[in-house]
């Protein structure tokens, strides 16, 4: 066994996504680059836009370089798994799974033709050989040491259908003693027998997998001093659990590190809530039911390590403070080990569009990113310190939600059972209790009843809650039985179960289950005579969480709220507090604390009398620093995004009206075109504009003119990122200025499904925007707008840079740009005010800010409090200058969804496209022709601008002592 599990380093397991074309020297640059900002591990993962001959020679060459370059700077790496069990090539011989169909009252069997039958151990075993196996088969040497792990994502039947192969059949029967075959209908009807059919049948499935797949995935992984890792698929609600899994509680323990993934910003605990996409459970069960499941099975199953994938399909804009506050939401429920989707290998083509963010060195931010993974490093070793604490344990109603899916009635019969379950979960965490949930397939396996504690293997709790539960199964309830002639809590919501098994046993079940009560909902459940007192001034928003190390006791409290900060008083008997902030604890005078928006506080508890809290209060004096601001530089140039363009192609004399470019790119992919286009685009200017350059992708296959003059494409340097390829220009002229640009083209070629576009080389060309960059601003007229964004007018002009700015940057001259700016301000400081200080931002938009003070750097802020301790005041004349960071928002986009900034930005792995493009209505409706009907808005585009905003909007503000 690996010597991962046992170790002290609680840091990131980040995706390194290999989605281009990959070289020795940049692979060695990026890794460097990765561990400067302290990620010391990372997953080798192929993604969209790889370019290679996957899994063959070529590409491991490049992985074996990998691997030699992780054991020179100290890194460790997880493989992937050769390919996902639901995307497996066709021509491998793997024996693919089945699913049952019902049309009227007739039911077949369907076959998938790229999912591996999960129920078949032969299958598994010959996947297992392969993907693990086989291909991976030459890195065998660096298992253990380098290489910790293969990864596996999503495990799974196939998704929204009915499971079923010859292997659920014969375990069905085994178990139940009947024939299964006879009874299909019963999923799809409400036939008499139905919900004990279905309760018993999903019972199986969940079996079955357990012993055909995650037994020996584990034992594999672990025969080979590796660990076993991954996440699950939909675990967000029991439908979807149901749909495509089976369960997922049981399963978790089968990880030696159990992962799940949250991949939207769709999350009420952000600074701006962004639109959602969706209004179901699906989205708040990302945030209570699915890191409560991982989580709570990690628990019983004594796992350290749990992984949250997070960030992926959300939004370009989300920068440190953004990403802190998802992880430390996280955090509080145990999650030890962040994940970040992803680090990109390139942004070149459909790349930069699936999926952002793209986290590296081409986002502003990058310098100052180690200063997240510094503080999310001491928030992982924290929330892993010790044991958990839980009082009460929760029985998952999953067996119930099996016993009344009915197929064919699809959400609309759980729906009301999700929501309920979701509403405790919810109530029970804002309302402070200490609880896991508990699957009856675990409880069966290691459940016991010892010193008058239930105990779920390594957890032991005080009281246990049975929710809305039809069915309950025979060993739990015997152990409750147990539980309550031994003094044990036993509350139930709603009314006893009826099924037993899913047999009906309703009087069986009251005799074994009297002594339990019967309650309306979890307000009635007691406090447990909790060992800490925990307040607030608005105990709802706060979140809070405890571990038990030794005689130290440790509290994670968490702020939902992010607008406002909120107090909190915390009192554990006998016991010191204190504060852990930059691996250091600061006292926490009386146990009363200020956790600012949307942020959290580490607080340890040891034996010792609690200091009393500080009431005296300080005079000060506030000097504001209003109105404009001194525009000091910028790091980058500033760009004019050149996205609409003419086009024709060869042996075409006229030009077409005015398209975005994807919409030329889709044009000619539906014609099946071959051969020379040329794009013209229209630049004005007020004045002529020197050192300008064009920022292209690919430079070397296209033939420039400017104006009429030929244009030479060599390549002078790169914008942000080196896909974005500078070519000097020539002078740009006042006025009406004409680009034009040509190269090959070809329609790029699909790939054989959705997952395979994830390691496919894809033959082709892909048209996209260019840039002007240089020394100008870009003028625009803003649009009124009901969305979240700043609307700006697709029409620019290239103007000067002014020396004095507002604070919004985005409508005052750089509505593109990307990098970092330096605005100053300066003040008169009177003779009689001290200098201690404290500057107060108010929240910036941007991803970090650099405070200087007459020249001498401050402090970095990335998140809430945006605040520091000024160093050299002066009376008289001073100057602060902030370096705000931009994110790649604004210069990748998506720019003209009409909802404004969405934190969903995700529709399948084969179209990355379709968020940038008004090819269907927000509803999904397809849009014929979408390119040609751009004058009115739809719901699914905008031909406007909706850019996020860039810069400090408020006053900022210097506190004196």
């Amino acid at each position: 066994m690996t010597d991962l599990q046992h170790n002290d380093y609680f840091g990131d397991i980040d995706f390194w996504m290999l989605n281009g074309r990959l070289s020795k020297d940049e692979i060695v640059r990026q890794m460097k680059q990765l561990k400067a900002q302290n990620i010391r591990c990372f997953i080798a993962r192929t993604y969209i836009g790889l370019e290679s001959d996957y899994p063959g020679t070529e590409f491991k060459t490049m992985l074996r370089h990998i691997v030699e370059t992780a054991a020179k700077l100290d890194m460790n790496l997880f493989l992937q798994a050769a390919y996902m069990p639901d995307g497996i090539p066709t021509d491998r011989g793997f024996h693919c799974g089945e699913y049952l169909t019902w049309n009227n009252g007739q039911i077949t069997v369907e076959k998938t033709p790229t999912h591996l039958d999960v129920f078949s151990p032969e299958a598994v075993r010959k996947y297992l050989d392969y993907a693990y196996g086989t291909v991976w088969q030459e890195f065998a040497p660096y298992f253990g040491n380098v290489i910790k792990s293969i990864w596996v994502d999503e495990p799974s039947y196939p998704r929204m259908k009915v499971p079923w192969s010859s292997y659920l059949a014969e375990a069905f029967e085994k178990q139940w003693n009947y024939d299964p075959v006879e009874h299909l209908s019963k999923l799809f009807t409400d036939e008499d027998g139905a919900e004990t059919f279905r309760c018993q049948f999903y019972a199986t499935v969940t079996r079955q997998l357990e012993k055909a797949y995650l037994k020996p995935l584990k034992k594999w992984c672990n025969d080979h001093g590796l660990l076993a890792s991954g996440h699950l698929l939909m675990e967000d609600s029991m439908y979807y659990t149901l749909s495509c899994g089976g369960a997922m509680m049981p399963f978790y323990k089968y990880f030696d590190i159990p992962g799940m993934d949250v991949l939207t910003g769709e999350n009420k605990f952000i600074r701006y809530p962004l639109n959602r996409k969706f209004s179901s459970p699906d989205i708040h069960g990302m945030q209570y039911l699915t890191p409560l499941q991982c989580v709570s099975a990690a628990n019983q199953a004594g796992k350290k390590h749990i992984l949250c994938e997070m960030y992926g399909v959300t939004t370009e804009n989300f920068g440190l403070r953004e990403q802190k506050n998802m992880f430390d939401y996280f955090a509080l429920f145990g999650i030890t080990r962040r994940s970040v989707h992803g680090m990109f290998y390139s942004l070149r083509g459909r790349r930069k569009r699936a999926y952002p963010p793209h986290v590296f060195d081409y986002q502003p931010y990058w310098n100052e990113y180690n200063m997240l993974t510094a503080e999310t490093l001491e928030t992982s070793e924290f929330v892993a310190r010790g044991e958990p604490v839980r009082d009460i344990l929760v029985i998952h109603p999953l067996w119930t939600a099996a016993a009344l899916y009915n197929y064919s009635c699809g959400y609309e019969r759980l729906k009301n059972l999700d929501w309920k379950f979701l509403d405790l979960l919810v109530n029970m965490m804002h309302r402070h209790y200490r609880f896991d949930l508990g699957d009856e397939e675990s409880i069966a396996d290691c459940g016991v009843v010892k010193d008058d504690a239930f105990v779920v293997g390594k957890m032991s709790y005080k009281a246990v809650v049975l929710p809305y539960m039809l069915v309950i199964s025979r060993p739990v309830l015997t152990l409750l039985h147990e539980f309550i002639a031994q003094g044990g809590k036993v509350f139930v919501l709603g009314s006893l179960p009826s099924l037993l098994n899913g047999v009906p046993a309703a009087d069986e079940i009251a005799v074994l289950l009297s002594g339990s009560e019967v309650i309306a909902d979890s307000n009635f459940l007691p406090d447990f005579a909790y060992d800490r007192k925990f307040t607030a001034d608005d105990p709802s928003a706060l979140l809070i969480s405890q571990r038990q190390d030794g005689k130290e006791k440790l509290f994670f409290i968490f702020n939902s709220d992010h607008q406002n900060s909120h107090e909190f008083e915390l009192k554990v008997d006998d016991m010191e507090l204190f504060e852990q902030r930059n691996n250091r604890l600061y006292p926490l005078p009386g146990g009363i604390g200020i956790i600012p928006e949307g942020g959290s506080m580490r607080v340890i508890a040891r034996p010792g009398q609690c200091m009393t809290k500080n009431t005296q209060k300080r005079c000060c004096r506030m000097l504001e620093l209003p109105g404009k601001w001194r525009f000091e530089g910028r790091s980058n140039d500033n760009t004019l995004l050149l996205e609409f363009a003419r086009f024709r192609c060869i042996n075409t004399e006229s030009w077409s009206p005015l398209y975005p470019i994807l919409a030329i790119q889709q044009i000619l992919t539906e014609q099946n075109y071959h051969g020379i286009v040329e794009l013209k685009y229209e630049i004005l200017c007020s004045d002529a504009f020197e050192n300008t350059y064009l920022a292209v992708e690919e430079a070397d296959a296209f033939t420039i003119q400017l104006n009429g003059e030929k244009v030479s494409n060599k390549v002078i340097g790169f914008h942000l990122a080196r896909d974005f390829q500078k070519i000097a220009l020539p002078v740009l002229l006042p006025g009406r200025n004409e680009l034009v640009v040509s190269r090959d083209f070809s329609p790029l070629t699909k790939p054989t499904n959705g997952l395979a576009s994830l390691y496919e080389k894809l033959i082709g060309c892909e048209l996209e925007n260019c840039y002007i960059t240089g020394n100008f601003a870009v003028q625009n007229h803003t649009e009124f707008t009901l969305t979240n964004c700043i609307r700006i007018n697709p029409a620019s002009v290239l103007t000067g840079e002014a020396v004095e700015v507002n604070g919004n940057l985005t409508e005052n001259g750089y509505p593109f740009y990307a990098g970092k700016v330096r605005l100053s301000k300066e003040f008169v400081l009177p003779e009689d005010v001290s200098s201690k200080a404290l500057l107060k931002l108010p929240c910036p938009d941007a991803a970090v800010v650099v405070v200087e003070l007459n020249g001498k750097r401050q402090g970095v802020l990335g998140w809430y409090p945006y605040e520091l301790v000024l160093d050299g005041l002066k009376p008289g004349r001073n100057v602060i200058t902030l370096e705000l960071s931009s994110t790649l928002r604004n210069f990748i986009g998506p720019f003209h969804r009409p909802q404004g900034e969405y934190g969903y930005c995700f529709d399948g792995y084969a179209c990355p496209n379709l968020n940038w493009v008004g090819i269907r209505e927000a509803d999904g409706t397809p849009i014929e022709n979408w390119y040609d009907h751009r004058d009115v808005d739809s719901s699914g585009w905008c031909e406007s601008y909706l850019q996020v905003r860039f810069g400090i909007t408020g006053t900022p503000v210097i506190q004196f002592q």
